[in-house]
Order: structure tokens, then C-alpha cells, then sequence
């Protein structure tokens, strides 16, 4: 089974595509577009707004890993989260600013490494997708996939408390206007990364209409 989505400004071409594609093989047209390969999909045609988001991905991620490495503290006011018999507090940042961490200079068992690659893998396809604003604090954990210790899923258990009280944020795309710029902002951390002294570069284009940097692209 494969999904199409067929976007066109006239709707008696979509109609007429549509019906020489079911004389090939079956469609089933489904209307409007809500969800699309894990993505929800809103469009506001009078205020000309597009958002995308992954919030059922994201609570389905949640559920799946948060049990897996603890356990929500219903009983805790401030909804402190417990993780490997630790408490986190609930947080507005993906990552810890200033921090930075060496390899692991033992070997991690076969178990925590697998248990890391999975939720590395599962975020990443929400980082990649429609959270740009996790998506540094997850490829540095990714960095460590290989043979991570306890500093590194401290790290990744921070982006789960922050993703746990911010599981609907998206992309919003503004289409109003017609003068659409591309704009570029980038930065870099020259030779940083306290292993190999390399440097991280980070970017963000977009296309809008206006002077702030808004419908990121890339």
C-alpha cells in the first residue's frame, strides 16, 4: 500500500487525476489531507497557514521509552519525572547549555547500548522531521551511540522531560504574501568537541516574507 498526496490550486484536475489513476489501480480517496506518513497536517485556508507537527508520534515515543526507563510521578505536583531511580525536573530546554562530554572510557553493556540506539533512532525521525528544535541536542547524543555511559543518557533523558511538556509544538508555514526570500542564518563551534577537537556547524534557511527567519526549509 502506498499513500499519494495530489496538490493542485484546482480542484476538477485533482478529481480528474484521480479517476484516470483508479482506471490503473485502486484509490481510495480519502478527502482532505489530516495525517500523512506519521505527520499531522493542519491547513487554515482563511488565514493561509500550514502547520505540521508529529504529535501523535511524539506521544507514542513518550509512552514507549518513558516506561521502558521509568516511570511518571502522577502523586509529584510539579510532575517530576523518575528515570533509573533519579528524579528530573521538568524543563524548557532540549539540552544543558555549556555542556559538553567525553567517550566512555569503559565498555557499556550490550544492553544499554541497544536501549540507546533505539531512542536515538525514534528521535531522530521527530528531530529530522518537524522539531528543529531538538534536533542538536539529539545528534550530539547520537554521537555516542556506539558505547554511551551515564553522563550521555542523563543527556538524552533531558530531551524526554522536555519533549513530555512540549509534545505539540511543529511548523508553522505562513503562505501569505508573494515577495518570498530565501534567508540563511549559520553558526559555528570552532573545534569543540572535546575528542577530536572538530567543529560544529549549525544552519537554518528559510522562506518568508518578512525580516525574521520563519518557514524553515532546511
Amino acid at each position: 500500500m502506498d499513500d499519494i498526496l495530489i496538490l493542485h490550486k484546482d480542484l476538477v484536475y485533482i478529481k480528474e487525476l484521480a479517476n484516470q489513476i483508479s482506471n490503473t489501480i485502486q484509490l481510495d480517496e480519502i478527502g482532505q489531507i489530516t495525517i500523512f506518513l506519521g505527520n499531522n497536517i493542519n491547513i487554515n485556508y482563511k488565514t493561509k497557514q500550514l502547520t505540521i507537527s508529529q504529535i501523535n508520534y511524539t506521544n507514542k515515543i513518550l509512552n514507549k521509552f518513558i516506561n521502558n526507563i521509568g516511570n511518571i510521578d502522577n502523586n509529584n505536583n510539579n510532575n517530576n519525572i523518575v528515570i533509573n531511580n533519579k528524579l528530573y525536573k521538568p524543563t524548557n530546554l532540549p539540552g544543558k547549555s555549556g555542556i559538553k562530554y567525553y567517550k566512555n572510557i569503559t565498555q557499556a553493556s550490550n544492553i544499554d547500548i541497544k536501549n540507546y540506539q533505539k531512542q536515538i533512532g525514534s528521535l531522530l525521525y521527530l528531530a529530522l522531521k518537524t522539531r528543529p528544535d531538538i534536533t542538536f541536542a539529539v545528534i550530539n547524543c547520537a554521537r555516542f551511540m556506539s558505547n554511551p555511559d551515564l553522563h550521555h543518557f542523563d543527556t538524552l533523558a533531558n530531551i524526554w522531560c522536555y519533549l513530555l511538556h512540549h509534545n505539540n509544538y511543529g511548523i508553522i508555514y505562513n503562505c501569505n504574501g508573494n515577495n518570498l526570500y530565501i534567508k540563511d542564518y549559520c553558526d559555528t563551534d570552532w573545534g569543540n568537541n572535546l575528542n577530536n577537537r572538530r567543529s560544529t556547524t549549525g544552519y537554518l534557511f528559510s522562506l518568508s516574507n518578512d525580516l525574521e527567519i520563519t518557514n524553515p526549509i532546511s
